[in-house]
């Protein structure tokens, strides 16, 4: 006997994680485009990152201000993620035109737009200035993306 599955059987989308943050101080794109992603607090998300970048030369760890995509995409990969780097177009499209004309659904991506990440999945995007919020409400829709990366891992 064949198995059906209906509209009701379906499984739920995947949704985006809200970072937990238990330390004080200012909250970067970087870690927290990590935390979700990867599902982990920010300040785990931040420990890695910093391990990537190593001490500064008083033996201090190094400040996470301005992750770099070297460093981004590292700690994806640390994090036991899979990162596809995509091309974008020559014209730099805004992140309202690029997910109008890609249609991602399921897919999680990640942004770099002008010094800056924010983190799409399942109809959601997400950076610290704006924390997760449905597409239509987010208000860096006007941006122009640099970079972005698809990301499959072990929540696939």
């Amino acid at each position: 006997m064949p198995l059906v599955c209906g509209p009701q059987d379906r499984l739920p989308e995947p949704s985006m994680y809200v970072p937990v943050r238990s330390s004080k101080g200012q909250t970067w794109c970087g870690p927290y485009a990590l935390a979700c992603i990867a599902g982990i607090d920010y300040d785990e998300a931040k420990a890695i990152i910093q391990d990537i970048v190593g001490r500064q030369h008083n033996g201090h760890r190094a400040a996470i201000k301005g992750v770099s995509n070297r460093v981004m995409v590292s700690a994806l990969i640390r994090s036991g993620f899979f990162v596809h780097h995509r091309a974008v177009r020559h014209d730099r499209p805004t992140v309202r035109r690029f997910l109008e004309e890609t249609q991602p659904g399921r897919e999680v991506i990640l942004m770099n737009v002008t010094d800056h990440y924010i983190t799409y999945r399942s109809g959601t995007l997400s950076d610290p200035e704006n924390g997760v919020q449905a597409v239509e409400r987010f208000k860096g829709l006007r941006k122009h993306i640099i970079r972005y990366w698809a990301i499959s891992g072990p929540w696939h």
